[in-house]
């Protein structure tokens, strides 16, 4: 019997230290944990190559960047950009007891302070590259409906910043983005929307969830909030064991269609470089993780790796054309 094709992305956020560890640090950044990619090779000896998204911090850093070209000239990786705004030039004072990452949210943050931020970025991954790149996600998926149209203007065709079901306050509002590939208008040019794989439960929940956080509710949003927590399913190799990130992918390879895209970051595979990757044995297990995901989806599908610059050229042209959500808004998955 002949196996269904599948793709498969991989990607890795490749950037400072500091996740998950309270603040990432403004100024005088530390990213020795850009050194860990060379644990990429086991992937390139299986002819699987990740899309790197590089942050500010990396270009700017030599040594960090060698490690970087070593992955890309020799694993086969493709190099995206990645903005942590907030250490990002130009660096602004940040209000009066705010620290690091949270000192400025993206909503309130001035427009052209951020195409600033953008551009500067963009102008040192160029500059390693040699070359315009041409993928991007943005730091902690806090990309918002204004900022399409940034990217699109200055040369970007793929973006992954979109994470399903993702909703709060101090967030973006990506709840009812699909989480399958689509394709967007944004300043009059297309843009290829790559978002996370996280699929919810049942195919309608997203609907469902909307219809009763304006029902019961205090406060708008409240339980929207809550959905990833017990309506949805992810498959990151971090945080998931084995048998839900099969769980996830049977799911939503039924439901969804036929993309699965996985995330992580470069300090996951340092040992130490966050708090909960404390030792190598953790990073081993992360990687036996992934391998074993491989090998399972390889024995029951025909599995096709993509770089995101990969998946665009055979998948864009197919992918649906969205521009607004069900309820005939545009909410911040699409552009303004």
């Amino acid at each position: 019997m002949e196996k269904r094709t599948i793709r498969l992305c991989l990607t890795v956020d490749v950037e400072e230290e500091g996740l998950f560890g309270g603040s990432y640090a403004r100024e005088q950044v530390s990213v020795q944990n850009v050194e860990a990619l060379q644990g990429l090779r086991s992937l390139a000896e299986r002819n699987y190559p990740v899309t790197l998204f590089c942050d500010h911090a990396v270009f700017s850093d030599a040594r960090a960047c060698h490690f970087v070209e070593q992955a890309r000239d020799h694993f086969g990786a493709e190099v995206g950009a990645h903005l942590h705004h907030w250490n990002t030039p130009p660096l602004v004072a940040a209000p009066e007891g705010a620290q690091g990452e949270r000192a400025v949210l993206v909503k309130n943050m001035n427009h052209a302070l951020i195409r600033s931020k953008l551009e500067n970025l963009l102008v040192a991954a160029g500059r390693f590259q040699s070359e315009p790149v041409r993928a991007f996600r943005m730091g902690r998926w806090d990309i918002h409906s204004w900022m399409f149209r940034m990217l699109t203007e200055m040369g970007i065709e793929t973006d992954a910043s979109v994470r399903p079901l993702h909703y709060g306050a101090e967030h973006p509002d990506h709840f009812d983005a699909p989480s399958q590939p689509y394709r967007m208008i944004a300043g009059g040019k297309e843009l290829f929307e790559v978002p996370l794989t996280i699929a919810p439960l049942w195919k309608g929940l997203p609907r469902h969830a909307r219809l009763l956080d304006k029902a019961f509710a205090h406060y708008e949003g409240e339980f929207l909030h809550t959905v990833p927590l017990w309506g949805a399913l992810g498959a990151l190799p971090v945080y998931h064991c084995l048998p839900v990130m099969k769980l996830f992918a049977l799911h939503t390879l039924f439901w969804s269609g036929d993309t699965l895209v996985l995330a992580w970051h470069s300090s996951e595979m340092a040992a130490g470089a966050t708090p909960h990757m404390p030792t190598a044995q953790h990073v081993e297990r992360l990687m036996r993780r992934l391998h074993g995901f491989i090998d399972w989806l390889e024995q029951r599908y025909d599995v096709r790796p993509y770089t995101m610059t990969q998946l665009h050229k055979e998948c864009a042209a197919g992918s649906p054309l969205l521009q607004h959500n069900e309820f005939g808004s545009c909410p911040d998955w699409l552009a303004q």
